[in-house]
């Protein structure tokens, strides 16, 4: 049953809990959480790494990222801890390049057909959301 749902919060928290949903059936039997595979992903794209980059992507302090995130995936033998920040291990890169490529196949299945003008309204629209989101929190954290 496809409903429309007006413009608003219960509209992208629905769409947010569907992805949401697809990413914890893609993850489904690996033993990395939600917050672990956004851990993994900066880690993989992000310039420097670290744990407060990792913190800061998860919206959390740098202890909750270590403790959630960082130390279980070190443990796991996902992410290497060194003098240079965080890198992926080659079983971490192989697991993260898996489930990224599943992820561009459902992406190219959700928004391929939408066109490119769209999409890009689409990305800046939710990016000035992210942007004024993230200035709410912070003065939430205030």
């Amino acid at each position: 049953m496809n409903q429309e749902i007006p413009f608003g919060t219960r509209l992208i928290g629905q769409t947010e809990k569907t992805l949401n949903a697809i990413l914890e059936r893609l993850l489904a039997g690996s033993g990395v959480s939600e917050p672990q595979w956004v851990a993994l992903a900066t880690i993989r794209h992000s310039p420097a790494p670290s744990t407060e980059v990792v913190a800061a992507t998860l919206k959390i302090t740098p202890s909750e990222a270590a403790a959630r995130a960082v130390e279980p995936l070190t443990t796991a033998g996902l992410v290497d801890e060194g003098a240079g920040g965080l890198t992926l291990t080659t079983d971490g890169r192989d697991f993260v390049d898996g489930i990224q490529r599943q992820v561009v196949d459902i992406t190219d299945r959700l928004w391929g057909d939408i066109p490119q003008a769209d999409r890009d309204t689409a990305a800046a629209v939710l990016s000035l959301v992210r942007e004024r989101a993230s200035d709410e929190l912070a003065g939430l954290s205030r």
